[in-house]
């Protein structure tokens, strides 16, 4: 009896374990090194357990698993993520060649078959200007000469006529002298008698009965002011011009492709009315312009930048949070466009040709710290700036919350939105915000490498984009727009975090200057500087890319 016990124990006992050795199999397997760990929700269930286990009864509850790491708040860094390789290429300035770039011009220019041909322009419009100047200098001096002689005549007036007063005052007391002098003076009488009138004396005598005194003899007339010369008229047939002799007028807002870069000049091709061989075409040319007035793609020379003209598909434009009526959620110009040269549908971001090079120093310089360049608008066309800014005046009109937080002193409805041409339409300023770069992708145009952030994570800023009142201000008041430097000695508002420093710093360190009332908003006062007197008005829209690998 005691062995049957024994055995039938053993037989359950080896049972038991036969049953517990697949557990471990049914449990939930552990996240290997570096595989992300998702919420508790996401783990899988337990397994079910047999029937010949009885569940034990307890009163306490059961441990709950550990809560997973998830990624925290993302917080303003400048530790190094990059490799080198991961880093853009640099060549002369840019991390793409500039050439098969889309160009815009942002005025009327002249296009030239070579620019020989604008320097021999420039020379006979240099020489028709000498001469003007020197036919102006002749009359201004032949002017001042004739003045000089008028003003001297004058004077010879003005001394003749006094000479004339005193001749005049000599010959009257003269007359007086001779009158009294006969006369022996009355003493004693009564002193209120009246004066007895002297003797007539002869006519033809003196008060002496000598001979009447002769006049003096009257000063000759002065002679009649010579008429002055009739001007002569001044030559109304027009000079030459700067554009003599050019292929064609390309109007503001023309694209084209660069195909070459010299000096001042690129050479491009374009569609345009032209002229050549004295008849008038329309169609491709090929020719040369100054790029001093001209525009550059940014995604064509700065790909690593990320592009997101909201704009272009949806505007983000608010007031103290308050969405702009026909504005805000709406499309107001073209968005993305199939760019060849990057082989992928992208934004047509326009700026000043010299201004690209500033904000690729800049996006450098946050590439080097992990960050990235957010750039949200470059060029704004003109009809845009103006129906935002009517909309937001009637915001002021009608919300007073809106009214005082644009238009409370210091500030205005023109440091939030221009009620006229301004930075924008004239190509030298953008808007722009900062990320954390998460991943990277290497990319080829032609026999080039460029990079571009695939994954990324956007730092909180003072506000959202485009937020058109006093809460979006860099500095606590308004400060010179036009200065390079007055920003430099401004208090910053309490507002300004540090991924807003973070992105000041990278944009003035490349010679951007912020603007006080918006965070995002950088101005490159040196291009602006180089084209004063042909700062365009931003009459047009973009609407073409024609950019082709370099």
């Amino acid at each position: 009896m005691k062995k049957s016990w024994i055995a039938a124990g053993s037989a359950a006992l080896l049972l038991l374990c036969t049953s517990c050795a697949p557990l471990a199999t049914l449990l939930p397997s552990l996240p290997s090194e570096g595989q992300p760990v998702g919420r508790r929700a996401d783990w899988p269930s337990p397994p079910v357990l047999g029937t010949h286990e009885e569940p034990v009864q307890t009163t306490e509850e059961p441990e709950a698993p550990e809560e997973p790491d998830l990624p925290g708040e993302l917080v303003w860094t400048t530790e190094p993520i990059l490799s080198r390789k991961e880093l853009p290429d640099y060549h002369n300035g840019l991390e793409l060649p500039v050439q098969g770039a889309t160009g815009y011009t942002s005025v009327s220019i002249p296009l030239w078959k070579t620019v020989e041909d604008s320097a021999e322009a420039k020379a006979r419009y240099d020489e028709w200007m000498r001469k003007k100047e020197e036919e102006a200098k002749r009359r201004a001096e032949e002017e001042k000469r004739k003045q000089e002689e008028a003003e001297a005549q004058r004077a010879r007036e003005a001394e003749e006529a006094r000479l004339r007063e005193e001749a005049a005052r000599r010959q009257a007391d003269a007359a007086v002298d001779v009158t009294t002098a006969g006369q022996a003076p009355v003493l004693g009488g009564d002193p209120l008698a009246p004066l007895q009138e002297p003797p007539e004396a002869d006519a033809a005598a003196g008060p002496d009965g000598g001979a009447e005194p002769t006049a003096p003899e009257a000063l000759p007339e002065p002679p009649p002011e010579p008429e002055p010369e009739p001007e002569p008229a001044p030559d109304e047939e027009d000079g030459p011009n700067l554009h003599d002799g050019a292929l064609s007028m390309l109007p503001a807002g023309t694209p084209f492709t660069v195909l070459q870069e010299s000096g001042g000049w690129w050479k491009v091709r374009c569609e345009a009315d032209y002229t050549e061989d004295g008849a008038a075409q329309h169609g491709e040319v090929i020719g040369w312009v100054e790029h001093r007035t001209c525009m550059i793609n940014l995604p064509d020379v700065i790909p690593s930048i990320i592009y997101d003209a909201t704009n272009g598909y949806s505007s983000k434009f608010v007031s103290c949070g308050k969405p702009l009526a026909g504005i805000t959620g709406q499309q107001l110009y073209p968005g993305k466009e199939q760019n060849p040269r990057l082989g992928e549908p992208e934004f047509m971001m326009p700026v000043l040709y010299q201004m690209a090079y500033r904000l690729c120093a800049a996006q450098r310089a946050a590439l080097a710290e992990g960050n990235c360049l957010v750039l949200y608008e470059g060029y704004r066309p003109l009809d845009v700036q103006l129906k935002v800014s009517g909309v937001l005046r009637n915001m002021i009109r009608d919300d007073s919350e809106v009214r005082a937080g644009v238009t409370s002193a210091p500030w205005s409805i023109s440091w939030f939105i221009a009620t006229s041409a301004s930075n924008h339409q004239q190509g030298y300023a953008v808007d722009v915000s900062l990320a954390r770069v998460d991943g990277v992708e290497e990319c080829a145009c032609g026999d080039y490498r460029f990079v571009r952030m695939r994954e990324y994570r956007l730092y909180e800023m003072p506000t959202a984009i485009h937020e058109l009142s006093r809460a979006a201000a860099t500095f606590t008041t308004p400060v010179a727009s036009h200065s390079p430097t007055a920003w430099k000695s401004a208090q910053l508002a309490p507002s300004m975090n540090d991924p807003a420093k973070g992105l000041q710093g990278y944009c003035t360190d490349a010679e951007l200057s912020p603007l006080a009332s918006e965070w995002w908003h950088f101005n490159d006062l040196t291009a602006r500087s180089s084209v004063l007197g042909q700062l365009g008005s931003g009459g047009f829209t973009i609407t073409r890319c024609r950019s082709i690998a370099p």
